[in-house]
């Protein structure tokens, strides 16, 4: 969460100055689809986000735009003063959760499918459950934790 977090306020200080111009060409309603297309998808969603030249919105996979945008928001938090060594702590495990395409709600997903091979969904539900308590506790990011039954 630490790492969403630090992307958010990354990406947020590095597109301050053209807000402005994101604004002009998304209107809310393409902001209103992003947001459930985000949250129905996750980083499988295709969002409408402005071009290079910030003259339209197009439809552009998530995971494209926050590749993109990972240098400029790790240069928009290092604006506020964040140490080199956070910066890479936080970045490094966005960068490994977009390289394996993984996040909490896809490691569930993935666990949760490989438990039902041998365990009743019920079952299944609980045992995923207890797993992910552990690993959350852990420490370790999502992206490695393992599916295992």
């Amino acid at each position: 969460m630490v790492a969403n977090a630090a992307l958010l306020l990354g990406l947020s200080e590095s597109i301050k100055s053209r807000m402005p111009q994101i604004t002009a060409i998304m209107p809310f309603e393409l902001a209103h689809k992003n947001f459930y297309r985000a949250a129905k998808h996750g980083l499988n969603a295709t969002l409408w986000w402005p071009n290079e030249s910030l003259t339209r919105c197009e439809e552009q996979p998530l995971t494209d735009i926050l590749a993109l945008h990972l240098p400029s928001a790790r240069k928009g938090l290092e604006s506020t003063g964040i140490s080199s060594a956070e910066l890479d702590r936080y970045f490094n495990v966005i960068e490994e959760r977009l390289d394996k395409r993984t996040s909490g709600a896809v490691w569930q997903q993935q666990m949760l499918k490989k438990l039902e091979e041998t365990h009743t969904r019920h079952d299944a539900l609980h045992v995923m459950l207890e797993q992910f308590i552990v690993h959350s506790q852990s420490n370790i990011p999502v992206a490695q934790w393992p599916i295992s039954a």
